[in-house]
């Protein structure tokens, strides 16, 4: 027994490892080729470096916890799949990490996903907590534009003009995340919100984030946001806006075009 224990330790020991991941081999292997193609660092162990140091200090106060083996296996056919929306040197060029964890706290409010700089976070308690795949899809699209947002020419005033009136924010002063502390974040829709140019409560909130809910919905949901560019006028003002920016990034997203048929 002793013999087999002392093989197994040295073919343990000459097992390649992926330092690149700050993880085990195995779970290395999950997200080997994604990292590979897009030149992303994927990381799930937390420690000092894992979020910005002011994030740590009040008023974000930030708080996670680690994500299982189980749930993190659900994570590479997702990531794949809304990257593979995206021409890969757009993805290189303004992405250098996506960091997955079991939960995630600022401000004293859960946060399902969130983004610094070229870091996307990322959190699944699992679906039986509401984290479905598709949940999981858009927030990816979600973090990314607004990284997109933040790196680009956006246009403001073009943006807020397509809605009736004028788009209002609840918070355009203060951020999104004021919607989260006060409970006004819902990511339903309905006839009113559509009207004003919303895809859900949420995007009510703030610019940024009525750009990148209105792109997670386009990009996640496709033939819903056909429907409603063809029924909302507001929703088709938002989305010709929305498909300029966006052809400005990179050509290939005139495919995109073909929500107005």
């Amino acid at each position: 027994m002793q013999m087999k224990r002392a093989i197994l330790l040295v073919l343990l020991l000459l097992l390649p490892v992926t330092p690149n991941f700050g993880m085990t081999e195995d779970i290395g292997d999950l997200f080997g080729a994604i990292a590979r193609r897009y030149d992303l660092d994927f990381r799930i162990h937390i420690d000092g470096s894992f979020f910005p140091k002011y994030w740590q200090n009040p008023p974000i106060s930030v708080k996670a916890r680690e994500i299982s083996l189980q749930e993190l296996r659900r994570f590479p056919p997702i990531i794949e799949q809304a990257l593979a929306r995206y021409p890969q040197q757009l993805i290189k060029d303004n992405l250098t990490g996506i960091y997955i964890i079991k939960d995630l706290y600022c401000y004293g409010v859960r946060y399902g996903a969130t983004y610094s700089n070229s870091i996307i976070y990322l959190s699944s308690e699992g679906s039986e907590k509401g984290y479905g795949d598709y949940y999981l899809l858009s927030t990816v699209h979600h973090e990314f534009s607004s990284i997109l947002f933040n790196n680009y020419l956006f246009p403001h005033a073009r943006w807020i003009a397509s809605s009736p009136g004028g788009a209002h924010y609840r918070y355009a002063l203060q951020g999104g995340y004021k919607a989260l502390i006060d409970g006004s974040s819902s990511l339903e829709g309905n006839d009113a919100l559509y009207s004003a140019g919303f895809v859900n409560e949420y995007a009510s909130s703030h610019m940024e984030e009525d750009f990148s809910e209105f792109s997670a919905f386009v990009l996640t949901y496709p033939l819903m946001m056909r429907e409603l560019i063809k029924k909302y006028p507001a929703m088709k003002n938002k989305f010709h806006v929305w498909l300029e920016f966006y052809e400005s990034l990179d050509k290939a997203f005139m495919r995109e075009r073909s929500l107005l048929e």
